[in-house]
């Protein structure tokens, strides 16, 4: 029987023993085995997850949870690094878009929680963050118009 998606893996005592089912089959009684040494399909990703991080240690729990939530570059960005990417963004040519954005509110645009969010998407690198943060500005325009800046 060819499969062409696994949801569902199992593993026996050797390689050879490995086996995986589509869910289709008629034997198959749509139970997951939580000690399959991989996560194929939809199903099993839930289950696989919790697994890997329950065998994490606690400080590799906390460093997870840091990059996924972005805690950890948060905290690296200082407030010379949010000054420098103000200076980059006045440097750029073509910003009309974010220009127009700063005559209509220059609180929310310059905001130092937006200027953070920019830089932690660039790991800190402030001349691209500028590029993104006028690009932002730029395709807001085309697709939401002037008033939505």
């Amino acid at each position: 029987m060819k499969r062409s998606r696994f949801s569902r893996c199992g593993s026996g005592e050797t390689p050879s023993d490995f086996h995986c089912s589509s869910g289709s089959d008629p034997e198959d009684d749509g139970s997951e085995d939580s000690s399959a040494p991989f996560c194929f399909g939809g199903r099993q990703v839930p289950t696989c997850l919790v697994r890997e991080v329950q065998q994490m240690s606690s400080s590799r729990q906390e460093d997870a949870a840091k990059d996924v939530l972005g805690v950890a570059r948060a905290a690296e960005i200082s407030p010379e690094t949010i000054a420098e990417l103000w200076h980059y963004v006045d440097a750029l040519d073509e910003k009309p878009a974010f220009d127009l954005a700063v005559q209509m509110d220059r609180d929310y645009v310059m905001s130092p929680k937006r200027a953070m969010a920019f830089l932690r998407s660039v790991e800190g690198k402030p001349k691209q963050a500028a590029k993104r943060l006028a690009r932002h500005f730029e395709v807001k325009l085309d697709l939401f118009g002037a008033s939505k800046l």
